[in-house]
C-alpha cells in the first residue's frame, strides 16, 4: 500500500508540473510578446522637398510688377513725344497727353492693387511704386492743362514759365525721386527672378 501511494503521488506531481510548464511556454510565444508594429510616423521620412508654393507666388508677383514697369516706361516716352508736338503747335499732342494721362491713372490703380507679400521688402517696394506713379499721373494732368490752354491761345506765350507746365515738371521730379527709391529695392528682386535691370528714367 505504501508503495502504491508513493507511485500515485509521484504521478500527480509530474502531471501538475507538465501542465504548468506548458502553459508558460504558450504564453511566451503569444501575440502579446511580439514586437510592436512600426507606425506611420516612424516610417515617414523627413521633408526634404522645396516649397514651390512660396516660390511660384513670388515669381507671379514679380512678373506683375515688371509688366507694369514696362507699361509705365512706354507712357513716359510717349509723353515726351506729345509735349514736343504741342510745342510745335500740333493739336494731336494734346490728344496724346490726354490718352497718356488715362493710362497713368490705370497704372497707378494697378500698383495700388499689387500683392507683394511674397517679395523681399514687398511693402516698401509697393509704396515707392505707388508714390512714383501717382506723381507721374499728377504731372500728366498738369501738362494736359498747359497743352490745352497753349493750343487754345494760338500757341503763343511762355512755355517753361507757364504755371501748369512748371507744376508738371515739379510732379515729374517727385516721381523720379520715388522711382530712384523703388529701383534700389527692385533690383535684387528682379535679379532673383531673371528680369532685366531698370533705371528711374526708364519707368
Amino acid at each position: 500500500m505504501l508503495v502504491l501511494v508513493a507511485v500515485l503521488l509521484a504521478a500527480a506531481v509530474y502531471v501538475t508540473t507538465s501542465l504548468t510548464n506548458g502553459h508558460q511556454t504558450d504564453a511566451g510565444i503569444g501575440p502579446s510578446s511580439a514586437a510592436p508594429p512600426i507606425t506611420s510616423e516612424e516610417t515617414t521620412p523627413g521633408s526634404t522637398g522645396i516649397d514651390r508654393t512660396s516660390s511660384d507666388e513670388s515669381l507671379r508677383q514679380a512678373t506683375e510688377i515688371d509688366a507694369l514697369l514696362g507699361d509705365s516706361g512706354q507712357a513716359r516716352r510717349a509723353l515726351a513725344t506729345a509735349l514736343d508736338a504741342v510745342r510745335a503747335c500740333d493739336g494731336t499732342g494734346a490728344e496724346d497727353i490726354d490718352r497718356i494721362t488715362a493710362q497713368r491713372r490705370k497704372q497707378r490703380d494697378a500698383a495700388v492693387r499689387l500683392k507683394v507679400g511674397a517679395l523681399d521688402n514687398g511693402p516698401e517696394l509697393k509704396s515707392a511704386l505707388v508714390e512714383a506713379l501717382t506723381a507721374s499721373y499728377d504731372a500728366d494732368q498738369a501738362y494736359l492743362a498747359w497743352a490745352r490752354r497753349y493750343l487754345a491761345g494760338g500757341c503763343t506765350g511762355p512755355v517753361e514759365t507757364d504755371y501748369d507746365y512748371r507744376r508738371g515738371g515739379a510732379h515729374s521730379g517727385t516721381a523720379r525721386n520715388s522711382k530712384i527709391v523703388f529701383v534700389a529695392l527692385w533690383r535684387p528682386v528682379a535679379a532673383a527672378h531673371g528680369f532685366g535691370d531698370r533705371n528711374a528714367d526708364g519707368i
